[in-house]
Protein backbone atom coordinates (compact mmCIF):
# COMPACT_ATOMS: atom_id res chain seq x y z
CA UNK A 1 0.00 0.00 0.00
CA UNK A 2 1.85 3.03 -1.24
CA UNK A 3 -0.46 6.02 -1.30
CA UNK A 4 -3.27 5.42 1.14
CA UNK A 5 -6.70 6.86 0.74
CA UNK A 6 -7.22 10.11 -1.15
CA UNK A 7 -10.35 12.24 -0.94
CA UNK A 8 -10.15 13.28 -4.58
CA UNK A 9 -13.73 14.43 -4.78
CA UNK A 10 -15.84 14.39 -7.90
CA UNK A 11 -14.65 17.51 -9.71
CA UNK A 12 -15.48 16.11 -13.15
CA UNK A 13 -19.16 16.00 -12.16
CA UNK A 14 -19.19 19.60 -10.90
CA UNK A 15 -20.41 21.36 -14.06
CA UNK A 16 -23.22 18.84 -14.60
CA UNK A 17 -24.41 19.20 -10.99
CA UNK A 18 -24.28 23.01 -11.18
CA UNK A 19 -26.27 22.98 -14.42
CA UNK A 20 -28.86 20.63 -12.93
CA UNK A 21 -29.25 22.11 -9.41
CA UNK A 22 -27.63 25.56 -9.54
CA UNK A 23 -25.62 27.24 -6.81
CA UNK A 24 -26.61 28.69 -3.44
CA UNK A 25 -24.74 31.21 -1.29
CA UNK A 26 -22.76 29.75 1.62
CA UNK A 27 -25.01 31.64 4.05
CA UNK A 28 -27.98 29.61 2.78
CA UNK A 29 -26.19 26.26 3.15
CA UNK A 30 -23.29 26.36 5.60
CA UNK A 31 -20.59 23.70 5.80
CA UNK A 32 -21.43 20.43 7.50
CA UNK A 33 -19.06 18.83 10.01
CA UNK A 34 -17.87 16.33 7.39
CA UNK A 35 -17.35 18.87 4.61
CA UNK A 36 -15.50 21.18 6.98
CA UNK A 37 -13.22 18.46 8.38
CA UNK A 38 -12.20 16.51 5.25
CA UNK A 39 -8.46 16.80 5.94
CA UNK A 40 -8.83 15.45 9.47
CA UNK A 41 -11.15 12.65 8.36
CA UNK A 42 -8.81 11.66 5.51
CA UNK A 43 -5.85 11.60 7.93
CA UNK A 44 -7.77 9.36 10.32
CA UNK A 45 -8.77 6.96 7.51
CA UNK A 46 -5.17 6.83 6.23
CA UNK A 47 -3.83 6.12 9.72
CA UNK A 48 -6.34 3.29 10.23
CA UNK A 49 -5.57 1.82 6.78
CA UNK A 50 -1.82 1.89 7.42
CA UNK A 51 -2.26 0.25 10.83
CA UNK A 52 -4.48 -2.46 9.31
CA UNK A 53 -1.97 -3.17 6.52
CA UNK A 54 0.92 -3.27 9.01
CA UNK A 55 -1.03 -5.78 11.11
CA UNK A 56 -1.85 -7.88 8.03
CA UNK A 57 1.82 -7.91 6.98
CA UNK A 58 2.90 -8.85 10.50
CA UNK A 59 0.45 -11.77 10.61
CA UNK A 60 1.26 -12.91 7.06
CA UNK A 61 -2.16 -12.08 5.59
CA UNK A 62 -0.97 -9.44 3.12
CA UNK A 63 1.06 -9.65 -0.06
CA UNK A 64 2.23 -6.77 -2.27
CA UNK A 65 1.88 -8.91 -5.41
Amino acid sequence: MNGGYNDGGQWANGPALINKYGLVPKSAMPETYNSDKTAEISSMINLKLHKAVAHMKKTGRYSDS
